[in-house]
C-alpha cells in the first residue's frame, strides 16, 4: 500500500514526536514532554453548567449545522474583546472560528503554499506547524532567535535579497514555542517595519500570551497597524480546553472569506456545540478573568519550582531560558546529544521533547524542551534528579 501515498507524507512526523507525545499519559513515566495544559485547571463545573444551560435553552439549533465562519455571536465576543485589547477596531467579519488553531495553520498552508514555496519561520519552532507546512511541500528559511527575540539583521538580509521568493513569516513572539522567548518592543516594530516593505504577509500564532506570569504580555504584532499583512492565530485550548477544539483566524476581510472557502470543504463548520460552550463562558466575564488569575498563578508557580530544581541539580551541565509567561523550559545540554539522551531518559523513566525536531533545516542536536504544566512538584524533582544523572558531565 505505501506506494498508493503521496510522496509528501514523508515529511511529515518524527516517530520520536508521537512517542514523546505517547508517554505524557504512560503510567510510570514522568513527562516534561507533551505541551498539554493541567487538566486540573478545566473549568468543568462552569462548563457543566453552560451545557446545560445551552441544552435547555436553545438545544436543538445548538446541535443542529452552522455556519462555516463560526457562531456570530463568538465572533462579536472575539471581535470585542481583541478590540479592547489592541486598542483599535477588530471587525467580526474578520474573525473566522476553526477547529483549534492547528486547523488554522492547515488552513493558511492549503490557501498561500504551492510546491517548493518559501515559508520564513523562527529557528527553532513550533514543529506541529512545520507538519502543517509541510503537507503543502513547503521549503524553509530560518530566522535566529535573540533573547528579546527574531534577529532583525538575519531577516533584513534575507528579504533583501528573497523577499518574492517567500510566501510568509510564521513567528510566536510571545512566550515562543520552544524557546519561551518573547520579543521585545523594539523587535516587534522593526518586523512590522520589514514586512510593510517588502509586502509580506506575516502569520503570528498566539496560544500563550494569555498565560503571563507577573507583567502582561507586550502589544500582539496584529496589535500594531500592518495594513493587512498580519494573520493572526488565538486559540482558547491553553486559556479553556483543548477537547473543545475552538480557534480562530484574524485577517482581512478578503483573506477571511477566502479561508471560509477552504474550511467548508474541510469540515463544513465547527463544533456548534464547543463554540457555544466558549460564548457562555465569555459571557460571565469576572468569572473567565478570575479562571485566568488562577492559571497564570499555578503556572508562573511551577516555573519557579522547575527553575529552582534546574538551578540545584543541572547548573553544570545545562543552560536554559527563565520564561516570563507560557508552559515551557527550553534546555541546550553542554556535553552529548538529545537522541541518545532521549533513549536513557525513557529506560530511566523520564520522557521530553526532544529539541531537534524543532528545527526547519539543520537541527541542533544539543537542545530539548521541558514543561511544567501537567506534573507535581514531587514529579518535577524527582525528574530533574533523574535528568541530572543520566547527563553526561561537562568535563
Amino acid at each position: 500500500m505505501n506506494n498508493l501515498f503521496a510522496q509528501r507524507l514523508t515529511k511529515l512526523t518524527d516517530p520520536t514526536v508521537q512517542n514523546a507525545l505517547r508517554l505524557a499519559s504512560k503510567k510510570g513515566i514522568i513527562s516534561f514532554g507533551g505541551g498539554l495544559p493541567n487538566p486540573d485547571l478545566f473549568p468543568l463545573r462552569e462548563i457543566e453548567l453552560s451545557l446545560l444551560k445551552i441544552l435547555r435553552l436553545n438545544g436543538k439549533a445548538t446541535l443542529q449545522y452552522s455556519q462555516t465562519a463560526g457562531l456570530p455571536e463568538l465572533r462579536e465576543l472575539i471581535a470585542r474583546n481583541l478590540s479592547v485589547k489592541w486598542k483599535k477596531k477588530v471587525d467580526p467579519e474578520e474573525v473566522l472560528i476553526t477547529s483549534g488553531s492547528q486547523q488554522g495553520l492547515d488552513l493558511l498552508g492549503k490557501a498561500f503554499l504551492d510546491k517548493n514555496n518559501y515559508v520564513l519561520v523562527e529557528n527553532p519552532t513550533y514543529f506541529v506547524a512545520l507538519n502543517a507546512f509541510n503537507g503543502y511541500e513547503a521549503k524553509y528559511k530560518t530566522i535566529s532567535l535573540n533573547p528579546d527575540g527574531l534577529n532583525v539583521k538575519q531577516l533584513t538580509k534575507i528579504l533583501n535579497h528573497s523577499a518574492k521568493r517567500v510566501k510568509f513569516l510564521y513567528v510566536i513572539p510571545t512566550f515562543q514555542n520552544p524557546s519561551g522567548i518573547t520579543w521585545s518592543k523594539k523587535v516587534r516594530v522593526e518586523v512590522i517595519k520589514l514586512i510593510k516593505k517588502h509586502r509580506l504577509l506575516l502569520i503570528e500564532d498566539d496560544p500563550y500570551s494569555e498565560l503571563y506570569f507577573d507583567r502582561r504580555s507586550p502589544l500582539n504584532l496584529a496589535g500594531y497597524q500592518h495594513e493587512g499583512l498580519i494573520i493572526y492565530l488565538g486559540t482558547f485550548s491553553k486559556t479553556l480546553c483543548p477537547g473543545l477544539r475552538v480557534g480562530y483566524i484574524v485577517a482581512s476581510k478578503d483573506i477571511i472569506a477566502k479561508l471560509s472557502l477552504i474550511k467548508q470543504g474541510m469540515d463544513l463548520h465547527t463544533s456548534t456545540l464547543s463554540q457555544a460552550l466558549v460564548v457562555e463562558i465569555l459571557k460571565q466575564n469576572q468569572t473567565y478573568k478570575a479562571h485566568l488569575n488562577k492559571i497564570r498563578n499555578y503556572y508562573r508557580e511551577q516555573s519557579q519550582y522547575m527553575l529552582l530544581c534546574l538551578n540545584k541539580y543541572l547548573k553544570q551541565k545545562a543552560m536554559w531560558n527563565i520564561p516570563a509567561g507560557g508552559i515551557f523550559i527550553w534546555l541546550k545540554i553542554k556535553k552529548g546529544g538529545c537522541r541518545e539522551l532521549y533513549k536513557k531518559a525513557v529506560d530511566s523513566g523520564i520522557a521530553f521533547m526532544p529539541g531537534y525536531t524543532f528545527y526547519a533545516n539543520m537541527p541542533k542536536e544539543n537542545t530539548l524542551r521541558l514543561t511544567f504544566a501537567t506534573i507535581s512538584k514531587k514529579e518535577i524533582l524527582k525528574g530533574i534528579k533523574i535528568l541530572s544523572k543520566i547527563l553526561p558531565p561537562e568535563n
